[in-house]
């Protein structure tokens, strides 16, 4: 069996031509021995044009490449302006398409926030709770982020991706006043839960979020200095996040002072 990752640039119409070429050999069932991700980038005939007009304006400087419109491909993805292939089964949605970025970077948050898209959106109490707790607006643009519980879902594919060896969980102190605490575990569409994190946005808009709840320990953590200072249920909700994601979390953030950083041996 062949695959075809998402890191890859992907021309459709080579693609197909180099199969029937396989074909052609002799080869056989070559459709059923290649796999090709939804999340390749597709590589399109402008980008080999723009590919061709920057060598030719680049003139005795310019860098030699094939004219292929690899260059100019990786730039539109780079830029979240490019075209996944599963976005090709769904055209409508070229219009309106909306990027959803991994934001981990190697450390978690509590619950997740940010000023685009996002999947499990509490607006409303809860929301507005969390911003004002966790002061969650744009330094610079003053523009409030939408937050939403923490789901294991997208971290558990950043996980897969990047194969963190340690977590950094972040904020825990906006969680103190918490009576109930959600954490989004899983997805389901038309009442089938899915096996992995969807690359279309079609499907990741109609999903229904499946949720832990775990009771809120309902105590101060900003003066937690060791793991075992933290609540019961605080360490319950560590753990829970750590055996659902098979990674050691290792920093525990509980305030916003420098020293309000619990480190786990």
């Amino acid at each position: 069996m062949n695959f075809i990752g998402s890191g890859v640039v992907f021309h459709v119409p080579s693609f197909f031509s180099e199969l029937r070429e396989l074909e052609e050999k002799g080869l056989t069932a070559v459709h059923d021995r290649i796999l090709v991700s939804d999340r390749v980038n597709v590589l399109l005939d402008l980008h080999m044009a723009v590919d061709g007009l920057e060598e030719r304006e680049l003139g005795d400087a310019a860098i030699g490449t094939t004219r292929r419109g690899i260059g100019p491909c990786y730039q539109t993805s780079r830029a979240r302006t490019g075209i996944k292939l599963t976005d090709v089964f769904y055209p409508d949605l070229f219009k309106q398409k909306e990027y959803h970025r991994d934001n981990w970077s190697g450390q978690g948050l509590y619950y997740p926030c940010r000023g685009g898209g996002l999947q499990d959106r509490r607006y409303g109490e809860i929301g507005t709770k969390v911003q004002e707790i966790g002061r969650e607006w744009g330094t610079s643009t003053g523009r409030r982020r939408r937050c939403g519980w923490l789901d294991l879902v997208v971290v558990n594919y950043s996980n897969s991706i990047n194969y963190y060896t340690s977590l950094n969980l972040t904020k825990l102190d906006v969680l103190d006043t918490f009576e109930t605490i959600k954490i989004a575990i899983a997805y389901k569409i038309d009442g089938e839960e899915l096996d992995s994190y969807p690359a279309d946005l079609d499907i990741l808009n109609r999903a229904e979020v499946v949720y832990h709840e775990m009771p809120g320990w309902q105590r101060p953590t900003t003066n937690a200095r060791t793991y075992y200072d933290l609540p019961k249920a605080a360490r319950d909700y560590v753990e829970y996040i750590e055996k659902f994601v098979g990674v050691k979390i290792k920093y525990i953030g509980t305030g916003p002072d420098r020293e309000a950083m619990i480190q786990r041996p």
